[in-house]
Protein backbone atom coordinates (compact mmCIF):
# COMPACT_ATOMS: atom_id res chain seq x y z
CA UNK A 1 0.00 0.00 0.00
CA UNK A 2 1.28 3.65 -0.86
CA UNK A 3 0.98 6.35 1.53
CA UNK A 4 1.01 10.07 0.81
CA UNK A 5 3.10 11.77 3.00
CA UNK A 6 1.13 14.87 4.65
CA UNK A 7 2.61 18.21 4.25
CA UNK A 8 4.40 19.42 6.97
CA UNK A 9 3.24 22.56 9.32
CA UNK A 10 4.15 25.67 8.17
CA UNK A 11 5.93 26.76 11.53
CA UNK A 12 7.82 22.92 10.86
CA UNK A 13 8.59 24.46 6.92
CA UNK A 14 10.05 27.54 7.74
CA UNK A 15 12.47 26.27 9.99
CA UNK A 16 13.65 23.82 7.74
CA UNK A 17 14.66 27.23 5.14
CA UNK A 18 17.85 28.39 4.62
CA UNK A 19 19.05 31.93 6.37
CA UNK A 20 19.32 34.81 4.60
CA UNK A 21 23.09 34.22 4.82
CA UNK A 22 23.11 31.04 3.39
CA UNK A 23 20.99 32.19 0.62
CA UNK A 24 23.42 35.35 0.54
CA UNK A 25 26.13 32.89 -0.18
CA UNK A 26 24.74 30.40 -2.47
CA UNK A 27 23.99 32.65 -4.89
CA UNK A 28 27.26 34.10 -4.88
CA UNK A 29 28.94 30.68 -5.41
CA UNK A 30 26.02 29.75 -8.18
CA UNK A 31 27.08 33.16 -10.13
CA UNK A 32 30.47 32.77 -9.80
CA UNK A 33 30.52 29.17 -11.06
CA UNK A 34 28.27 29.96 -14.17
CA UNK A 35 30.30 29.69 -17.71
CA UNK A 36 33.28 28.17 -15.35
CA UNK A 37 34.97 24.45 -15.47
CA UNK A 38 36.84 23.44 -12.94
CA UNK A 39 37.76 24.79 -9.62
CA UNK A 40 37.73 27.97 -8.47
CA UNK A 41 37.42 30.22 -5.75
CA UNK A 42 34.89 33.20 -4.57
CA UNK A 43 36.52 36.31 -5.13
CA UNK A 44 35.89 38.14 -1.68
CA UNK A 45 37.00 35.69 0.48
CA UNK A 46 38.70 33.08 -1.89
CA UNK A 47 36.77 30.08 -0.97
CA UNK A 48 37.40 26.83 -3.05
CA UNK A 49 34.22 26.23 -5.36
CA UNK A 50 33.89 23.03 -7.71
CA UNK A 51 31.31 20.95 -8.22
CA UNK A 52 30.27 19.91 -5.01
CA UNK A 53 29.94 23.08 -3.63
CA UNK A 54 27.78 24.38 -6.82
CA UNK A 55 25.08 21.72 -6.26
CA UNK A 56 24.64 22.25 -2.14
CA UNK A 57 24.48 25.85 -3.00
CA UNK A 58 21.81 24.74 -5.62
CA UNK A 59 20.12 22.74 -3.20
CA UNK A 60 20.21 25.13 -1.00
CA UNK A 61 18.15 27.81 -3.24
CA UNK A 62 16.16 25.31 -4.28
CA UNK A 63 13.34 25.52 -1.35
CA UNK A 64 13.87 29.61 -0.94
CA UNK A 65 12.69 30.27 -4.33
CA UNK A 66 9.79 28.28 -3.54
CA UNK A 67 8.81 30.84 -0.79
Amino acid sequence: MHRTRPRRPPVIERACLPTEQEIERAERIVKAAVGERGARALPDDGCSIDAAVVTAAQCVLSPARRV
